[in-house]
């Protein structure tokens, strides 16, 4: 169980360091196209999903996602240890594989970036929110 324990904890550092390493990559791949024209936006990315005018005249490119992860399915084999009475009456410890199953879970994944874009067609700023964007 002590191992069990060290390598979940392992893992939690391993998976922050990841998650905080893909961040830094999306952010510094939405922040090359600040200031530049919104056409080569849409050359990178493609076209947006939806674009909304504000007040202002400035427009939202939105670039909306989502889908389904799903994980597990499969299983393994872990070995325990069972104390079974001998016919003389002693007791004996004994190896006994068990067949032990990963549960199926499924997580939609979502992401909305939107960028703003200027009347001058200037790509001004951009944001993020969901848990599927890096």
């Amino acid at each position: 169980m002590r191992h069990l324990i060290v390598l979940l904890g392992a893992l939690a550092v391993v998976s922050c360091a990841t998650t905080a390493k893909d961040l830094a990559k999306f952010t510094a791949a939405n922040d090359q196209f600040i200031g530049k024209n919104a056409d080569e936006l849409v050359l990178a990315k493609g076209p947006p999903v939806r674009t909304f005018t504000l007040s202002s005249g400035s427009q939202v490119f939105d670039y909306s996602s989502s889908h389904v992860e799903t994980r597990g399915g499969g299983s393994y084999t872990q070995t325990r240890q069972v104390n079974e009475r001998n016919k003389d009456g002693t007791w004996t410890w004994k190896t006994v594989p068990t067949e032990k199953s990963v549960p199926i879970r499924s997580e939609e994944k979502t992401c909305k970036l939107l960028f703003i874009v200027s009347q001058s067609n200037r790509v001004e700023s951009w944001s993020h929110e969901g848990n599927g964007c890096f």
